[in-house]
């Protein structure tokens, strides 16, 4: 400044608060310094890496990232690849000091190659870690020697990657693949999203927020947390992971581990070899059957496009709702009080199916479904595969139409039936009287009167099935399930007096913090707290309201009753 204004240049002195770049670290001031660096003309290497893309040599998945793919390379910069770091690839450049020629070489040299001095230094910087990282898919092979895992291995067909770093990994690996060898490194690219914490924010050390893998593979098992993670998310899309989610996938582990045990338990005698052309198949065999085969279809299709979502969700649906909800409950009639044949029928059709969820969810959950196939195995229950990981995949088969449509309409049946039944509370060991008016149904409804009996806890004399009902007995309330009536009487399903007491103490219970609640707003309280605390009163006034009338219609329906 002194200069400055002996020279008569200084216009005027102001305070200025410096803000200097720091280390997100260390906390270091970091001062920018030029230097000389390392730089790869990369603009003919990008050329070639897009038009691989636009020829359809290389597919991005999901395809919206192509956009992003191409907006990289065609506004590619030069790459500067030095790096002042203490661990990497050498920057192979050997500096004279005699002539100060710069050396660059495939051998390390032992002198100058201008003046042959021997006072050469090898640079001390290192390459880019994404440099090194592009070489990968053909430098781990043996390249640049043409090695027998090169020729096999190169090109892969999968690269699987996050999408953030589309450009900095994946595109710089095509790069150098074409310009190294002439070939892609891969022919698909398949993106998935990050995982982010359950509110969606990434996942930092500084914000305490990081799930610990290890942490939860100690307290839920590693299954739990590969199946969340697989089936979690669209392809390209972040995941929000919760442990409530890898609880749930850990909770599916045990109903696939309890189902597995009841089927092994049932395998004391011969196995039948399950087929649609089978006449001696019930409906519930040949529904399950047909089921088995769409998942298959659906989820080889949904592997095959990378919609491992889809493909988790459908096996997971097939698994619990339908095998263990349903066909393992129906299963127990002929396994436990069914002729030798019928006995033999059902554990081919239980093993059958078994075997193939866990080939199917092998993928998603190697550990319990290798573990389970093994005891099939050692029960002689499965084909020759030295393991489950080298056992073939399943192939879809035929599905049956009628016995989809027939079950269907069974389980809607029941279900609606036990709806009802959890409605008004009606004890499990109760059986109730019920009129189903079933339509095209009846002969299916029918000829499984005993199972729809069983399942929905019916009093088997006192259920009438027919095709319609013109005229609803007294007292009884209908349901619909579809296209079938169901009419339940009341008087059988409930103990009046006792739901009447129910009703009326919660009545009393909601009125006495309803009355406290206004006192409260009538108060200064309303005054005086912040005005969120007392909207936060004001809504739970508006829902004990609500509840109070919900309450009372009960309450008046059961006294009308």
């Amino acid at each position: 400044m002194e200069d400055l204004r002996r020279e008569g240049l200084l216009v005027k002195i102001e305070p200025h608060r410096y803000a200097p770049g720091r280390c997100q670290r260390c906390d270091t001031i970091v001062e920018p310094l030029l230097s000389l660096q390392w730089f790869v003309h990369t603009k003919p290497l990008a050329e070639a890496a897009i038009r691989v893309v636009k020829e359809g040599r290389l597919r991005i998945l999901p395809e919206r990232f192509e956009k992003d793919y191409f907006r990289w390379l065609e506004n590619i910069r030069p790459w500067c690849i030095s790096r002042q770091l203490w661990w990497g690839h050498r920057i192979p450049a050997w500096y004279c000091d005699d002539c100060e020629h710069i050396t660059v070489a495939r051998e390390d040299p032992s002198t100058c190659a201008r003046c042959g001095s021997a006072r050469i230094r090898q640079d001390e910087d290192v390459l880019d870690t994404w440099f090194s990282s592009a070489l990968w898919p053909f430098a781990t092979l043996g390249w640049p020697d043409d090695t027998e895992d090169l020729r096999y291995f190169y090109p892969t067909t999968v690269m699987e990657t996050g999408y953030d770093i589309l450009f900095f990994w994946v595109a710089r690996m095509v790069m150098m693949g074409l310009a190294m060898t002439e070939e892609i490194p891969f022919r698909i690219v398949y993106l998935h999203g990050l995982v982010r914490d359950e509110k969606g924010e990434k996942m930092s050390k500084t914000k305490g927020n990081v799930i610990d893998p290890l942490v939860v593979i100690r307290d839920y098992g590693a299954d739990a947390l590969r199946f969340t993670l697989a089936t979690g998310s669209t392809p390209g899309n972040d995941m929000r992971l919760s442990l409530q989610r890898v609880e749930g996938s850990r909770n599916f582990a045990n109903k696939l581990w309890n189902a597995a045990r009841f089927v092994l338990g049932a395998l004391a005698g011969p196995i039948g070899r399950p087929s649609m052309e089978d006449p001696s198949l019930t409906l519930p065999d040949r529904w399950i059957l047909s089921r088995y085969h769409r998942t298959v279809a659906a989820v080889t299709e949904a592997m095959e496009a990378f919609d491992f979502g889809e493909a988790g969700r459908r096996i997971y649906e097939f698994t619990w709702d339908e095998f263990c909800d349903w066909y393992i409950e129906m299963a127990k009639e002929p396994l436990y009080r069914g002729t030798a044949a019928d006995q033999a029928r059902t554990r081919g059709v239980l093993v059958y199916v078994l075997d193939g969820i866990l080939r199917l969810l092998h993928p998603f959950m190697p550990f319990i479904t290798e573990a389970l196939w093994g005891y099939l195995k050692q029960a002689g229950a499965t084909d020759g595969a030295e393991a489950l990981m080298v056992a073939s995949w399943p192939l879809p088969g035929p599905v049956d139409e009628a016995a989809e449509a027939g079950m269907r309409a069974l389980i809607e049946t029941v279900g609606t039936i036990r709806n009802a039944r959890e409605e008004h509370r009606v004890p499990s060991e109760r059986r109730i009287a019920a009129w189903i008016a079933a339509g095209e149904f009846l002969p299916v409804l029918e000829a499984h009167r005993g199972l729809l009996a069983g399942l929905a806890r019916l009093d088997p004399d006192r259920l009438v099935l027919m095709a319609d009902l013109s005229e609803p007995p007294a007292e009884a309330r209908a349901y619909l399930a579809g296209s079938i009536r169901i009419y339940l009487p009341l008087a059988g399903m409930m103990d009046w007096a006792s739901e009447r007491a129910r009703l009326e103490r919660a009545l009393t219970d909601v009125e006495a913090r309803i009355a406290k609640t206004e006192s409260l707003l009538a108060s200064e309280f309303a005054l005086k707290a912040p005005a969120a605390v007392v909207e936060k009163e004001r809504r739970k006034l508006e829902e004990l309201k609500a509840r109070w009338e919900q309450l009372r219609a009960e309450w008046e329906r059961l006294k009308e009753g």
